[in-house]
């Protein structure tokens, strides 16, 4: 490149340096090694660079009153939040009490980092008759949060906010002068819109966490927890889809596997919810937390003409351990594949029990008369524990509630890692029992067929 090319395409600028200890001074010419000289290099094309179109969106903003304040505010319907700068609240809103959550509420923002707060208020935000074509009050709840940046908005309004100004909207305001809303609102409704025809179509109900105590799940593992079922509306089949809640979210970090569910249909009415946890850290969760939604099925798709080796469909990742086995790698390979080809055996947690509905099993008595024997006493100290227990143990499926008129104690015992065994003193229906007379047959015929 010769020189005059160089030179054209850059562009050279010379500041001279002040000398140490003296602020603006001339640099002395005896001094060379002192001066400072800064190259400012600017190329003709990094001049001409623009962010191309449609890169970024315009803002959904808008004007509303808010405790007769009118002020400009941004509406987000990706928050479920509405939040109040502290200095708006200060200068306007400070006769208003702000009221503590005790750190109940943990909030995050859009880079996964958590959002402090000093509190809520209690407050009405008006919208405008001159956007809306009538003016709409809607009472919510608005968090009070640090000035973060200097660019934030004042003004914050989630969707805590804007489901209740889309149902009064529609109560309100004429169909016909729906079309005349400024972009900012109606990119809003549209959005809700969507989202209310998605949850009033497919979505049957809620399901909460169902056990009485917190569930944890570590980083980077996936749990099967119970989850009872809050149904909106008449069974529509047996069949349902678990899905991520809409209404409101998990924690950072925690996924749901969706999938099929079978619909029970008596109380409890439980069914297994797959969580897997993505983030760096444990996830606890409360007792009756929403944890996954349930969805009728649209459609069934036909299946493919494809050939599909039945072997690979029902293939899954069962790992066994052989331990010091004498047994080669390559039948350790066999027996591996041909238990991964029968996983439906296995339990996969400890609430997956096995159940057959192709037989009854009927006790013959000697004698019919009912007998009930009192329950026996049970330790305090064991007393919720066992509460605990059953309820586990209802909510499987294993147990149900019964008004039969034959009763029989339970024993409480205690395993080695402390917790409860329940046992049940069968010995007076025992005693009453007709045995089975049926021949066994023998073992050493039976290995050498």
């Amino acid at each position: 490149m010769g020189q005059s090319e160089w030179t054209r395409n850059y562009f050279f600028k010379l500041k001279r340096a002040p000398v140490v200890g003296q602020i603006g001074a001339e640099p002395k010419t005896k001094s060379p090694k002192k001066k400072k000289r800064v190259l400012n290099f600017h190329t003709q094309a990094e001049m001409s660079i623009s962010l191309p179109k449609g890169l970024v969106g315009a803002k959904c903003t808008a004007q509303v009153a808010i405790d007769d304040h009118v002020c400009s505010c941004l509406l987000d319907t990706g928050s479920q939040v509405t939040t109040i700068s502290q200095s708006f609240y200060e200068e306007k809103l400070s006769h208003l009490p702000v009221h503590s959550l005790n750190d109940l509420l943990e909030v995050e923002g859009a880079n996964g980092q958590n959002v402090p707060y000093l509190g809520f208020i209690e407050t009405a935000i008006t919208f405008p008759k001159s956007s809306l074509g009538a003016d709409i009050e809607v009472p919510t709840l608005a968090l009070i949060v640090p000035n973060l940046s200097f660019n934030s908005p004042s003004l914050l309004i989630g969707t805590n906010t804007l489901d209740i100004l889309y149902e009064q909207y529609g109560l309100v305001v004429d169909s016909k002068e729906k079309h005349s809303v400024p972009y900012g609102y109606k990119v809003v409704l549209k959005t809700l819109a969507t989202r209310k025809k998605h949850s009033v179509n497919s979505g049957l109900g809620e399901v909460r966490l169902h056990s009485t105590d917190c569930e944890t799940i570590g980083a980077g593992q996936t749990k099967v927890l119970e989850g009872s079922i809050t149904r909106r509306v008449p069974e529509t089949g047996k069949w349902v889809t678990v899905e991520a809640p809409t209404t409101t979210s998990l924690p950072g970090g925690l996924l749901v596997e969706e999938g099929l569910a079978t619909l029970p249909s008596k109380f409890p009415r439980c069914i297994p919810v797959i969580l897997k946890n993505e983030s760096d850290h444990a996830i606890t969760l409360t007792p009756k937390t929403i944890i996954a939604e349930i969805h009728a099925i649209q459609s069934v798709q036909p299946a493919n003409n494809k050939t599909v080796n039945p072997k690979s469909e029902n293939k899954s990742n069962l790992q066994f351990d052989f331990g010091d086995s004498p047994i080669s790698s390559e039948w350790k390979q066999r027996i591996t594949d041909k238990l991964n080809s029968m996983p439906e055996v296995f339990a996969q947690h400890e609430l997956d029990f096995g159940r057959t509905g192709k037989i009854k099993h009927h006790i013959t008595l000697s004698d019919p008369t009912p007998f009930k024997h009192r329950a026996r006493p049970i330790h305090p100290q064991d007393l919720e524990a066992v509460r605990n227990h059953l309820q586990q143990l209802l909510d499987a499926g294993v147990i149900r509630e019964s008004e039969s008129p034959f009763s029989s104690p339970i024993v409480v015992v205690r395993k080695k890692n402390g917790d409860v065994r329940l046992c049940i003193d069968y010995r007076k229906l025992n005693l009453q029992t007709v045995k089975d007379s049926y021949a066994l047959p023998n073992l050493e015929e039976s290995f050498s067929a």
